[in-house]
């Protein structure tokens, strides 16, 4: 009787802890397709699952702190390349060697991440955020009409 008290409590404990957080249940941890999503105030933009961004760090790379909440589209052991889902143009497609050895996805030679609080495609919570000490933008492939879908990072404040 005790085992079953204590194993409902642990799996009551762990549903608690996903729905406090629940980005860091759904973040992906890796992908090999690349696809797109419609966002009425950005038009067509890139996703990996969840939506994916391009971050401005002046150079520098995004160490521990912004790693918390910026993670790498990196692609899963294995693979070599990612593939272009509908509406990618698969040139502009690559990837560069991460530092822990991992082949992180580019866009147009720039490396690609998801943000932590984004929990399903289209979900754009870190545009234009500079509160991670980057500059964050949403990759947008065909701005809507209403001239949203900024694809230049900016100036984007201090790196990690």
């Amino acid at each position: 009787m005790w085992r079953g008290v204590a194993t409902a409590a642990l799996g009551a404990v762990m549903v608690s802890m996903l729905w406090a957080n629940p980005a860091s249940a759904a973040t992906p941890t890796a992908t090999d397709t690349i696809s797109t999503a419609k966002v009425a105030d950005l038009g067509t933009i890139l996703v990996a699952d969840t939506t994916v961004y391009t971050l401005d760090l002046d150079g520098k790379k995004c160490t521990a702190k912004c790693a918390k909440v910026w993670h790498a589209v990196v692609l899963p052991d294995g693979t070599t390349k990612p593939s272009a889902g509908t509406g990618v143009d698969a040139k502009k497609l690559g990837t560069v060697k991460a530092a822990d050895g991992d082949r992180q996805v580019t866009y147009d030679g720039d490396p690609l991440y998801w943000y932590a609080k984004d929990t399903a495609p289209g979900d754009v919570k870190g545009d234009g955020t500079t509160k991670f000490g980057t500059g964050a933008v949403v990759v947008t492939v065909k701005p809507s009409s209403g001239g949203g879908g900024n694809t230049d990072v900016g100036s984007g404040g201090t790196a990690f």
